[in-house]
């Protein structure tokens, strides 16, 4: 079979595009005790070291000047989109989004995983966490979801579509046709840019060491036990 040439993801909605600030690209939490112009740099070297971090072990990143793939190697391209199908079949074969979270603090009430992409969805981040934790003290469960939305709006900011629109790795429904794998996803207000770069994994783990870091300096320690 002969290998498939990877389209790039494309241009963005304007909502995206005007998201990042070629002025501004470090997220307002980004070393702010720097002077802006220093902010920026050291943040544009971590964004290129990650970002060749990636090109080396996972995808390329998209040539502009030439409209290709930069120095790509396309039987890792394609061994990686290969597996993700592989997982994607396995998610869909098991109705995921019908089944319900289990976590060793979770409730019994608690909600479906459709319940959760729902809210997350329709702006409800973090309301229903309890469900996930009932162990979490109430002072801290009150104020997960403005932690929540702190850390998306001061961390993340627009990394997410920063590393989309270097690397360009392509829309799954777009690379299925090519592969003629089935494939199957829900439509999201919030997911204008599917990827198989994944924005809110990215935005995920911004947002998880957020609240971490709101945790901590409230003098809050997570343990065992509580």
């Amino acid at each position: 079979m002969e290998e498939p040439r990877f389209p790039a993801y494309g241009e963005f909605a304007l909502i995206y595009e005007r998201s990042v600030d070629p002025q501004g690209l470090a997220p307002a939490a980004w070393r702010p005790t720097l002077p802006l112009s220093e902010r920026e740099s050291t943040w544009l070297q971590w964004r290129s070291e990650t970002i060749s971090i990636i090109n080396r072990t996972l995808w390329p990143s998209w040539d502009t000047a030439s409209n290709n793939w930069h120095a790509a190697d396309e039987s890792q391209m394609l061994g990686l989109t290969l597996a993700d199908f592989d997982l994607f079949e396995r998610l869909e074969a098991t109705k995921i989004l019908d089944t319900f979270p289990q976590t060793s603090t979770s409730a019994a009430s608690i909600p479906s995983h459709r319940q959760y992409f729902t809210d997350e969805d329709t702006a409800k981040l973090g309301e229903r966490y309890f469900f996930y934790d009932h162990t979490l003290p109430a002072t801290q469960l009150d104020k997960l979801p403005s932690d929540l939305r702190a850390g998306l709006k001061d961390k993340a900011g627009s990394v997410s579509i920063q590393f989309k629109q270097i690397i360009q790795r392509p829309r799954a429904y777009q690379v299925a046709k090519l592969l003629g794998r089935p494939h199957t996803f829900e439509l999201a207000i919030t997911s204008m840019t599917s990827s198989m770069t994944s924005g809110h994994c990215f935005q995920g783990c911004f947002i998880a060491a957020s609240i971490y870091e709101a945790w901590l300096t409230r003098g809050y320690i997570r343990t065992a036990r509580k």
